[in-house]
């Protein structure tokens, strides 16, 4: 456990850029998954973190949860194509990526 926790003077700060502008986190935003998701998140984060072959993935995480190097629990996931139709959405196993 020591070396999770850095003196003050080292301590890393991170922020994340406010993603008002992509539909297709709008789009994701809109189903029941993430609205539950948003109501249950304290720090809430909704990334567009893919767009290619007209599949487009947001990925949404509540940062209090955020450990870095070790875990990232309850992150949920939606992929849509071009039209906006939803392919896939839930949470992703042990936070690595991949769907349950």
């Amino acid at each position: 456990m020591e070396g999770l926790y850095h003196p003050a003077s080292s301590v890393r700060y991170s922020s994340y850029k406010k993603n008002d502008g992509s539909p297709w986190v709008k789009r994701a935003m809109a189903t029941e998954g993430a609205r539950f998701y948003y109501w249950f998140a304290r720090f809430p984060v909704a990334e567009e973190v893919a767009s290619n072959n007209g599949t487009h993935r947001v990925e949404f995480t509540d940062v209090r949860f955020f450990l870095p190097g070790i875990r990232m629990p309850f992150r949920y996931y939606v992929e849509l194509d071009d039209s906006g139709t939803i392919h896939s959405e839930g949470f992703m196993r042990d936070g690595k990526g991949e769907p349950r």
